[in-house]
This record gives C-alpha cells, sequence and structure tokens, in this order.
C-alpha cells in the first residue's frame, strides 16, 4: 500500500510540475527558410544565453512567416546549444546588419526565464507587418555601408550622405528615406 502511495505521488507531482524541455509546442506551420548570418554567446555564469541574426531570400513575406520564422529559427538554435534563452532576430539583408532595422525578433526561454532567470516567459515575438520596397531597401544598404564616409563633428552628415545615395540610385535626394517601422507583438507568453 505505502508503495502504492509513493508511486500515485510522484505521479502527481510529475503531472502538475510545468514543463522544462526545448519543445517549443506553438505553431510555426508559415515559416519560411532562412539563414543564420550571425551568432552571440552572451550568457552569465549559470545562464547559458545565444543570439542570431537570420535572413530569408524574401522580405515581401507576411507578418505571421516573418513571427513564425525567427520562432522556428530560435527553436532550432535552443535545440542545437541547450541554452536557456534565444534570441533571434530577422535581418532584411546581411548588408544591413546591425543597423537596427529588422522584420521579426523572438525570444525564446524553454524554462520560462527569459533573459535574467526570472522573468516569466517562454516566448517573446513581434514582427513587422510592412516589408520595405526594393527603393528603401536599396537605400538602406547603401545607407549602412556608406555612413562612416560621411562622418562631420561626431555626426552623420545626412544631406550629403542621402546626395550620394540619390546619385547611386539615379534618384532625387528628397526621395532618399529608410524604412521606419514598428515591431509589433505577435506573442507573449
Amino acid at each position: 500500500m505505502f508503495r502504492l502511495a509513493c508511486i500515485m505521488w510522484c505521479l502527481l507531482i510529475s503531472i502538475s510540475l510545468p514543463a522544462c524541455n526545448s519543445n517549443p509546442s506553438v505553431e510555426m506551420s508559415k515559416a519560411v527558410q532562412y539563414k543564420v548570418v550571425q551568432t552571440e554567446d552572451f550568457s552569465f555564469p549559470g545562464r547559458k544565453r545565444v543570439g542570431a541574426s537570420i535572413v530569408v531570400a524574401n522580405n515581401n513575406l507576411t507578418f505571421e512567416q516573418k513571427a513564425h520564422t525567427a520562432m522556428k529559427a530560435a527553436a532550432d538554435l535552443q535545440k542545437q546549444t541547450q541554452a536557456k534563452m534565444v534570441s533571434v532576430l530577422m535581418e532584411y539583408s546581411s548588408e544591413t546588419l546591425g543597423l537596427g532595422y529588422v522584420a521579426a525578433k523572438a525570444e525564446y526561454s524553454p524554462d520560462n526565464g527569459g533573459y535574467s532567470g526570472s522573468q516569466g516567459y517562454t516566448w517573446d515575438v513581434e514582427a513587422t507587418t510592412e516589408s520595405p520596397t526594393e527603393l528603401e531597401l536599396a537605400t538602406l544598404k547603401l545607407w549602412g555601408k556608406n555612413r562612416s564616409r560621411f562622418q562631420k563633428d561626431g555626426s552623420t552628415d545626412e544631406p550629403q550622405l542621402s546626395k550620394f545615395i540619390a546619385d547611386q540610385l539615379s534618384i532625387r535626394a528628397d526621395e532618399v528615406s529608410l524604412p521606419l517601422y514598428s515591431l509589433k507583438s505577435f506573442l507573449h507568453q
């Protein structure tokens, strides 16, 4: 009888404990193929954390496709590294890496700890609803590649950089425009 009670107690405890595994168990069916272009380990003692930047072949994706692709990359990277926290940024291009223009962001923490280990979330996913035009993407690439050449007194000489980009793209300087899209929440749990 005591043995049966112990078995029942262990079974009850195992059923009531939250799962802590790398199975993300969320919808990602609209994910498209992606390529990892940069990874980074930003762990601290006791908490393994990994980040990655990814790109896709086609930037004209839906809100759900962007979110699902970033989530899939985060789940894949977590499975590969066994990190407790994974952060993925979907960049518009490897040439625009690090400029702050992202199509989606997915943070995945299978132990529900987030960055610090005690933040209480498993997924935090955001994506843009818009996609850059070809002209905006070309402008962004040229801006990122050439901005360092147009520094004056510690700041970017935007009028001169815009003129340079306009000349490169055969457009007027007032047509030079960077894509300004904000990320919108897709999933937080």
